[in-house]
This record gives C-alpha cells, sequence and structure tokens, in this order.
C-alpha cells in the first residue's frame, strides 16, 4: 500500500486520540463545556473507527500483490505417483516466494486468481490493481470424466484483516471507487515431468510452458 494511506491513518488516529482526551475533559470534568466535549467525543469515535477500518482494510490488501502490465505470477511442475496413476504432486513456485506442494487427480489443472482493480480517483492516491490466488484444482478433459472422478481443489488464499474483495463482491453499489473481479481462469495438460509458468496480462491469466 502507498505511504500516503498509512498518513492518513496516522493522523485520523492522532486527531481522534487528542479530541478524545479533551473531550472526556470537557464532558466528565466541566459543566461549562459539557456540550462541547459531548461533540468532541462524538467525533473522536468517527476519527478513530474511521482510523480502524482503514487499518484493517490496509491489512487484507497487503496479502494482495501488484499487477502491472504483465506480470509473471508464479510456475507449476507435476509429479504422478507411480503408485497411483492420474494423481500428481503440483509444485507451486510463487514468483520472489517459496515453493508449495499441491496433490492434484485429473489429467489437467486449472488455477483462479482475484483482482482488486480501482477507479481513476483511487489511482491517483497511488493504488495499483492487485492480485491474489485463490484456488489450485485437478480437471478432467472429459464432461463424464469430470462429472464421475474424485475432484480436487486446493485453497490458495491468505486471509486477514477485512476480506476487501467479498465486500466489493457484495456492497459493489456503495463501493464504486472499487472493481473485484476474477482473473482469467487458465487450465492447462498435466502429465509428469511438464512446467509451466503463469503471468497474468490485461486479457487475463497466460500460462507457457516451460524449459
Amino acid at each position: 500500500m502507498p505511504n500516503n494511506i498509512y498518513i492518513i491513518i496516522g493522523l485520523s488516529a492522532f486527531l481522534g486520540l487528542l479530541l478524545l482526551w479533551r473531550g472526556t475533559n470537557n464532558a466528565f470534568n466541566s459543566k461549562l463545556h459539557k456540550l462541547r466535549g459531548l461533540l468532541q467525543l462524538f467525533s473522536a469515535s468517527i476519527l478513530l473507527g474511521l482510523a480502524a477500518v482503514v487499518l484493517v482494510t490496509c491489512i487484507n490488501l497487503n496479502t494482495y500483490k501488484n499487477l502491472s502490465q504483465e506480470t509473471p505470477l508464479a510456475s507449476i511442475a507435476f509429479e504422478e505417483l507411480r503408485h497411483d496413476r492420474g494423481r500428481f504432486i503440483a509444485t507451486l513456485t510463487i514468483t520472489n516466494g517459496l515453493a508449495r506442494r499441491y496433490e492434484l487427480k485429473g489429467d489437467q489443472w486449472q488455477i483462479d486468481i482475484r483482482i482488486i482493480k480501482w477507479d481513476n480517483n483511487a489511482a491517483q492516491l497511488g493504488l495499483k490493481p492487485l492480485y491474489q490466488f485463490e484456488r489450485l484444482s485437478g480437471r478432467y478433459s472429459t464432461v463424464t470424466a469430470q462429472n464421475s472422478e474424485e475432484q480436487t481443489a486446493n485453497e490458495l488464499l491468505v486471509e486477514k484483516g477485512v476480506d476487501v474483495w467479498q465486500l466489493a463482491k457484495r456492497f459493489n453499489q456503495f463501493l464504486p471507487f472499487v472493481d473485484a473481479s476474477y482473473g482469467t481462469s487458465a487450465y492447462q495438460l498435466m502429465q509428469d515431468g511438464m512446467k509451466f509458468e503463469i503471468s497474468l496480462t490485461n486479457s487475463g491469466l497466460v500460462t507457457r510452458p516451460a524449459p
């Protein structure tokens, strides 16, 4: 998140605490300024509440990563289990992150992400489009197998603070400056020894075979 957002949080919290101190003194220690004290306490509650909401929102948004024109996101490699054909260990390596292993069943794999975009006014504050992986799952190339065979899906989300993405989806009419959407889901063939690079462009997810 841009630093000016944290400056706003700090100023709101400072002013809120200052009004809380002045309001408490006026409301409980001065009959002459009792009404002023109550108004100061009311203003303090608004400022502190605002600072808390923005802080918790920033905590959630920090679990997302910035999105540029074409952003390399991760690589994924597959190893088929010798004793259970059609079941794979997928090693997902996030760009600038750690590698994690997941179990998938099928002959194809699919990955889904969440994207948070901002309107022009919010972008002027330094906010950039954000993304976060949501799910890695196995799938089948035929409808019959998809309906009858074992389904495997792995949660990739990191959830902290208020879920801004879910709020934006549910209350989009009240949050016009936020556009929450799924990135285009990408799926590819899954075979032993195969490896892919995963990138995100303006048109959605792109997967390419890796050397």
